[in-house]
């Protein structure tokens, strides 16, 4: 089984379709990248502590929207410091 981790920016570019000036270009690419990995089967892991960031500007009434949206392309891991 094939595991990619994403970071924050990724679902930025790639989920929001937002990017800062100079970055836009990172949009498409994303998207593709993410067609890519669903066409290849590659599951998406996102840390729990990503989601959050990813959460801090949407309003809280959206939260739960988004969250399940994660949960249901991807895989969210929790946070916790097991060994």
């Amino acid at each position: 089984m094939s595991l990619v981790c994403f970071d924050n920016h990724v679902l930025v570019w790639g989920v929001k379709e937002q990017a800062t000036p100079g970055q836009e270009d990172m949009i498409p690419r994303t998207k593709s990248f993410i067609r890519q990995l669903q066409e290849d089967r590659i599951r998406v892991l996102i840390p729990s502590i990503v989601v959050a960031e990813f959460l801090m500007p949407v309003p809280p009434d959206m939260h739960a929207t988004v969250i399940n949206l994660f949960d249901r392309g991807f895989v969210v891991a929790p946070f916790d410091t097991a060994l």
